[in-house]
């Protein structure tokens, strides 16, 4: 019965989900491109949590503001 309930909720959430495209090519991916985007969303690094940061990077960056 558990499962049945978590499909069906999963079901209701999933399939009303319209996710916007975001039509990018290889030439819009570049290092300085990514580097401002991590700026930007303050996702520095690979990872959200910034655990494949060097040690040498501290403090961590912070996005420039307006």
């Amino acid at each position: 019965m558990a499962a049945v309930v978590a499909a069906v909720l999963m079901a209701s959430t999933l399939l009303t989900l319209r996710p916007e495209w975001l039509s990018i090519g290889p030439s819009d991916v570049s290092t300085p491109r990514l580097q401002e985007y991590e700026l930007f969303t303050g996702n520095i690094g690979t990872s959200v949590r910034y655990e494949w940061l060097p040690r040498s990077v501290v403090p961590r960056p912070l996005p420039l503001t307006p």
